[in-house]
């Protein structure tokens, strides 16, 4: 909807009406939003059950008998890590596709901004589609193999950044939709992948601080990046940031799921 909404006061309202007042518009929409998912959030039933491994916790509660959130950041570390990179490293991808080459079409090429939001409104069409479709069958499936695979895909598939080095609308919709297949993918299991690494009594304080830092990290900052490289002339370097991350987390992935093993799923 953050793109649709974007196409649709641009198409509305024009490239000068959206520069004087129009962008407000997504905004209080978002916002409004929020209430939504707050009133979601309150009635969605939960569905995560005790770990699988029993006594998993015991080893971990404090003296008064309730599980040891922080000792058990403190012995799960690695984990912590590993989630960083593995949500850091989906998210560059992510906002680089969702951020980064659009500020990049209308900031530095001028491209049309109707045209822009429409490509990114298509995008996320199929990434909506796509995810109702593959989820079905990543249910049935191993997580941690397809996760691998995806991850793995991706580090050849942000190269594909390089074609769009110059204005030309064609240019940019031909990488927006060449990521896509591969973005959904990664953007289809890394939740629960990065989520079934840390037992139930500690996974929500270790996932909130894992998101948390590599939002701050990787995430937010992935669209600046992209641009400011590309005013500096070094463009080439950033599919290589990306691709960098993909591999570390994979490499932080493996060496967590074998030292700790899964809490969830397998």
């Amino acid at each position: 909807m953050a793109p649709l909404s974007s196409f649709l006061c641009s198409a509305l309202l024009g490239a000068a009406g959206m520069g004087a007042f129009g962008w407000r518009f997504p905004f209080i929409l978002g916002g409004l939003l929020g209430f939504v998912v707050m009133w979601l959030r309150r009635t969605l039933p939960e569905t995560l059950h005790a770990d699988a491994k029993p006594g998993s916790t015991s080893t971990d509660a404090d003296p008064t008998g309730s599980p040891g959130v922080w000792h058990g950041l403190r012995k799960y570390w690695l984990i912590i890590l590993a989630m960083i990179f593995i949500v850091g490293a989906v998210q560059a991808y992510n906002y680089s596709w969702t951020a980064g080459l659009p500020s990049l079409a209308t900031g530095t090429f001028k491209e049309d901004p109707t045209a822009v939001f429409a490509i990114t409104t298509g995008l996320s069409v199929i990434l909506t589609i796509g995810a109702l479709i593959l989820s079905r069958f990543l249910d049935k499936w191993a997580l941690s193999r397809w996760f691998i695979l995806a991850r793995l895909a991706a580090i050849p598939c942000v190269f594909i950044t390089l074609f769009y080095t110059s204005p030309g609308i064609g240019a940019f919709a031909g990488v927006m939709f060449g990521g896509a297949i591969v973005l959904l993918f990664n953007l289809t299991s890394f939740n629960v992948v990065a989520s079934s690494l840390l037992p139930q009594f500690c996974r929500a304080t270790g996932a909130g601080l894992g998101f948390g830092v590599r939002a701050a990290l990787f995430g937010g900052t992935s669209s600046f990046v992209l641009v400011w490289l590309q005013q500096q002339g070094l463009r080439g370097l950033f599919p290589v940031y990306v691709a960098a991350l993909c591999a570390i987390s994979v490499a932080l992935y493996v060496l967590a799921k074998q030292r700790n093993g899964v809490f969830l799923g397998k």
